[in-house]
């Protein structure tokens, strides 16, 4: 994936879409948790890295050094957590709890039914929160954008 945090951003809303779609029409059995894991745990790397890349990162050294790589918790530090990246406390247990899930791919090849992500309201607020400061932040460069033409 190129630079462009608009591409980011469309694949945020489309695997949070699907998330919600499986989370409310959906009721899937317990055993099946682990999609619902998977999407929760590829938007908030999607909404860590569009931040990374906002912050001057490039993707391309994200993937090649493996800095961060599906690993939610160095992607928090990569941002500057907890010094100057700030989630309370039960948010951040709640990404460590579902980074030991989604960083070993165990949705991949699942090897027991009893997966379980803890809070996870925290966890769809913290996504609806980072969504809504990404718009901003993608609405404001792209006035400056224009602005400079």
């Amino acid at each position: 994936m190129k630079d462009n945090p608009q591409i980011y951003r469309h694949f945020i809303q489309e695997f949070y879409d699907a998330y919600n779609i499986l989370k409310k029409e959906h009721p899937l059995p317990i055993y099946l948790f682990f999609i619902k894991a998977f999407l929760l745990g590829r938007v908030i790397e999607l909404i860590l890295k569009i931040q990374l890349i906002q912050k001057g990162h490039i993707s391309a050294d994200l993937k090649k050094n493996s800095i961060g790589g599906h690993n939610l918790i160095k992607l928090l530090v990569l941002l500057g957590f907890p010094e100057s990246y700030s989630i309370d406390i039960t948010t951040y247990k709640s990404i460590e709890n579902l980074n030991s899930f989604y960083e070993n791919k165990n949705y991949e090849y699942p090897q027991t039914h009893d997966v379980e992500i803890k809070n996870v309201k925290f966890l769809e607020n913290f996504i609806e929160l980072s969504i809504s400061k990404i718009d901003f932040h993608l609405q404001n460069d792209g006035k400056k954008a224009n602005s400079k033409v």
